[in-house]
């Protein structure tokens, strides 16, 4: 039974031009399906009658060789045929035999891949080709595969090994990354500290600058005010005595004569010698700061947009946090330079570590 319902569904998978599998299926045109060998074979222009094109075998419909589609269908349902009859075979004990001749197969073409009877060893498609004996072919291709399995055991064997170095560097190399981490966050968590210390001790240092300008401006107030009060009593004093009846003008003119030439005026200074030397430092060590900022601030870009990778393929060669620092008249000498021209505290010692960044090598030069 199942072996008519299989021998019924080779008959539909059977190219009807080589009576055989059909091996590449195609469509044609008129939606028959034939190998592809077999069409190539009938569009040959020596098989065509002249002037003509090729026509299916079956309907004699003309087609064109350029419009021909593959069948994957059909491919897959003679690839599953196949297989249906060799599992037939196998589990009934029978010898394989030519679908097309009912002979047994004794042979196998190496360039079809196919199994073959005496007859179609003997026939025109394979008379030609290079043909072995079923079992010799068997053991040829076994010592093939097992050669090709032993090769690419050793590629396996070569690839995993390639895997496993691979994954160590990986793994030191995020640990590295790890390490290079926390030290650019600790570095910059000390800039950071230590810019917002000498941040808060210059404002320090402008707030007392100020309130000694006040203090100043409120004492040259109140000076200049009690001498123009002064000046106001001793002016009415002289106008009021030059309007006096001669008599009485010359009645006690002298003694105000006498106290506006004793008087000495009070030459006031705007602003003191001492407070103007403190602006004036502190303005050039402003302009100190704003200067050796934009170098550093230029530097760390032009290090950070680098190629990290240095000459011999060490990151670490380009990028070292250790080289971002200042040049000798660098902002640390600033911040940390001597305050001792203004009145205050002392100034605080530098965070440890931060000389890779700021080192204090000495005043500016002007």
């Amino acid at each position: 039974m199942a072996s008519d319902l299989l021998k019924a569904m080779e008959e539909e998978v059977m190219c009807p031009i080589c009576l055989s599998y059909l091996r590449d299926p195609i469509f044609i045109d008129c939606g028959h399906i034939f190998c592809r060998g077999c069409v190539n074979v009938i569009c040959e222009p020596r098989s065509l009658p002249l002037g003509e094109g090729p026509s299916c075998p079956l309907c004699k419909t003309r087609f064109r060789q350029e419009t021909v589609k593959p069948a994957w269908q059909a491919a897959n349902i003679v690839k599953g045929i196949k297989d249906l009859r060799l599992n037939l075979e196998e589990q009934t004990g029978e010898e394989q035999r030519c679908v097309t001749h009912g002979e047994k197969l004794h042979f196998h073409c190496e360039d079809d891949g196919q199994l073959l009877c005496v007859v179609c060893r003997e026939s025109r498609e394979h008379r030609l080709h290079k043909v072995s004996v079923i079992k010799e072919a068997i053991q040829a291709y076994k010592n093939e595969i097992q050669i090709h399995v032993q090769t690419l055991q050793k590629e396996r064997s070569q690839l995993r090994g390639f895997q496993a170095v691979g994954e160590r560097k990986t793994q030191a190399l995020m640990g590295r990354m790890e390490v290079e981490r926390r030290k650019m966050v600790s570095e910059f968590e000390q800039i950071h500290q230590f810019l917002e210390g000498r941040e808060h001790l210059l404002l320090g240092k402008l707030e007392e600058l100020e309130q000694d300008i006040r203090k100043g401006r409120e004492e040259l107030v109140a000076a200049a005010s009690a001498e123009l009060a002064q000046l106001e009593a001793l002016i009415t004093e002289l106008e009021e005595k030059s309007q006096q009846e001669e008599a009485e003008l010359l009645q006690g003119v002298k003694g105000s004569v006498s106290r506006f030439q004793q008087k000495k005026f009070l030459k006031l200074n705007p602003v003191s010698q001492l407070m103007e030397r403190k602006v004036n430092g502190l303005t050039v060590k402003i302009n100190s700061l704003q200067k050796n900022f934009k170098e550093f601030q230029g530097k760390l870009q032009r290090e950070l947009e680098s190629d990290l990778a240095g000459p011999g393929g060490d990151p670490s060669q380009n990028l070292k946090m250790s080289d971002l620092h200042l040049r000798s008249n660098s902002v640390s000498w600033f911040l940390e330079g001597p305050f001792h021209s203004f009145s205050g505290p002392s100034n605080p010692s530098p965070m440890p570590g931060l000389p890779h960044f700021f080192k204090n090598q000495g005043p500016p030069n002007r």
